[in-house]
Formats: structure tokens, C-alpha cells, sequence
């Protein structure tokens, strides 16, 4: 059953269901400044291969907040103009509707007030509870697919800033569709940790796997994009800090 949450209840509930998470966290927040606590639960989380997605709504993130985001490994941030709702979801069975920002003077000052839904509980009301989360999951993507992303995973992050995009980008981006075969940018190719994903191995082993096709070589001891890597529509990318990084086509036979 849902059960209510005051101000103590919140943040407990917060950081358990984040300990809890094994796959995946949405995080909807108009505006972010991460409690300390939070950010450690939400670095160990990211070490352990969990994703973490943040969407927000506030036109500018404070530069500690933003250099903190770029730091995980597996977190994608989002703006969505004009968004108001606050909603935390865990591996998509835990939601929590609350007034509460992610933000640390709302959690430590505020009172404040939620909801927390689960997609398990009494058998009784099993199948309310379950509707209930899937009636809040479909809000959710409406708001994600209202968002322009900021920030990919393990991807370039010359495009993050602290301020939200122009109006000409905040409208929601196309979605191509599946089938299609238009040459692609990096929304269409995937980075080497993803594509390794993809094809449930390592990234090393990939790496590995990609030097043997000869589509990277060693310099040194950076890989670099061969000729025959860019034939097949590889890429290599320079983020803002100066690491590089490869994109390659999701369909890339290996």
C-alpha cells in the first residue's frame, strides 16, 4: 500500500531505497543541490553499475553540482523546461511523490511531505499499488521525453552546461526511428562501455576485441581510431576535460 512520509521519513525513505537500487534511479527535481550523504550513496551506486538519470528544471545548476555530475560515470542529466514535480524512482518498483526537492536546505530546513508507492506489498492491494506506479512510470517518461539531455553516459560533455539550452533546444529532441539507417550522430552510436554492455562483455575486452579488427590501435598508451575504424563509422571524441573516447554504430558486427 502507498504509505505517507513526513520530512524524517523522507530522507530515511531517500537514502534507503538508494542503498536498496540495484539497476536503476530516476531522480525529478526542479532544483539540485545534493545533501553530502546523498552524493556518497549516489557515488557508490554508480561505482557498483547502477544508472542514475536526473532531471531537472532550474535554469542553472550551481558549478560544484554540475562538476559533481560529471564525475559519475553513469548518469544522465536532463532539463525540462517548466518542471515542477518531484518524484524518485527505484529500479522502477519504489516511487516516491513528495513536495521535496533534491536539494539540501529543502531536506535539512523544510517540512515537508510524500508518498511512498510500492510495486510489491499485501496481496490486497497488490494490483492497485501496481497500477498505481505504472500510472506514475508513464507520467515520468512523458516528462523525460519533454527533456533535452545535457548529459550521457560515459559520453562527451562539451554540450553539459550549467544553464539550461537555448530555446531552439529546449523543444524535446526527434526520436528516430528504430529501423532507421540515416548516418548517425552520437545519439545513434553508442560509446565502447555501452556498446560492451550491449554485448554483455567488458569494455577491456571489447578494447581488445576492436584492436584485433583493426579498428584502434595503441599510441603510447591511448588507443587511437584507425582508417579502418572510421570506414565502418567509428568515431573519436575529445571531452571537456581532454579525455577521449570512441563511438561506434549500434549494429557494429564484431
Amino acid at each position: 500500500m502507498a504509505r505517507f512520509l513526513n520530512t524524517s521519513a523522507l530522507n530515511y525513505g531517500l537514502e534507503k531505497l538508494i542503498i536498496q537500487a540495484r539497476k536503476r534511479i530516476v531522480l525529478i527535481s526542479p532544483y539540485l543541490k545534493f545533501h553530502e550523504r546523498i552524493k556518497s550513496l549516489l557515488a557508490t551506486r554508480d561505482k557498483e553499475g547502477v544508472q542514475i538519470e536526473v532531471i531537472y528544471g532550474k535554469r542553472e545548476l550551481a558549478p560544484q553540482t554540475a562538476a559533481w555530475l560529471r564525475s559519475l560515470e553513469h548518469v544522465r542529466v536532463s532539463f525540462c523546461q517548466n518542471l515542477h514535480a518531484k518524484c524518485y524512482i527505484f529500479d522502477n518498483q519504489a516511487a516516491i511523490l513528495t513536495s521535496m526537492n533534491l536539494y539540501e536546505y529543502s531536506q535539512v530546513n523544510n517540512y515537508e511531505m510524500g508518498i511512498l508507492v510500492l510495486a510489491s506489498s499485501s496481496s490486497l492491494s497488490l494490483q492497485e499499488d501496481g497500477q498505481l506506479l505504472a500510472s506514475i512510470l508513464q507520467e515520468v517518461e512523458l516528462i523525460r521525453q519533454a527533456s533535452t539531455v545535457m548529459l550521457a553516459p560515459a559520453e562527451s560533455i562539451d554540450h553539459f552546461s550549467t544553464a539550461a539550452p537555448s530555446k531552439e533546444k529546449e523543444q524535446p529532441p526527434s526520436r528516430p526511428s528504430r529501423k532507421s539507417t540515416a548516418p548517425s550522430s552520437r545519439y545513434n552510436k553508442l560509446t565502447t562501455y555501452r556498446l560492451a554492455q550491449a554485448r554483455n562483455t567488458t569494455k577491456p575486452a571489447l578494447l581488445q576485441r576492436l584492436a584485433k579488427l583493426g579498428y584502434i590501435r595503441k599510441q603510447g598508451k591511448d588507443w587511437t581510431l584507425t582508417a579502418k575504424g572510421k570506414q565502418i563509422g567509428g568515431e573519436m571524441r575529445s571531452g571537456k576535460d581532454g579525455s577521449t573516447f570512441f563511438l561506434w554504430p549500434r549494429d557494429l558486427e564484431l
